[in-house]
């Protein structure tokens, strides 16, 4: 959940314009923010210390496969979004 919504953030950037269109390093702050809080869920599911306190564990190799790809099926479902408010606004 929290990586669709990292990949949510990042296309929230525009209500209309297409996050391929936009230039990625726009928002530095926001690419920040977004890394590091990559980075703090990786290591809380990746580093027995952390696994052992917060009760999480490790993913294998296909558990990954299936964040991204619901990270970037989010992404896909508002680009969807995105163009057809810009055709309904022609």
């Amino acid at each position: 959940i929290v990586f669709i919504q990292l990949c949510n953030a990042l296309n929230a950037r525009s209500e209309k314009t297409s996050i391929f269109k936009m230039k990625f390093f726009s928002n530095k702050s926001l690419l920040l923010a977004l890394l590091s809080s990559f980075l703090i869920c990786l290591a809380i599911v990746e580093i027995p210390f952390f696994q052992v306190y917060l009760k999480t564990s490790a993913l294998d190799i296909w558990d990954w496969v299936i964040v991204v790809a619901c990270g970037f099926g989010i992404i896909l479902l508002e680009e969807i979004r995105k163009l057809f408010k810009r055709k309904n606004e022609k």
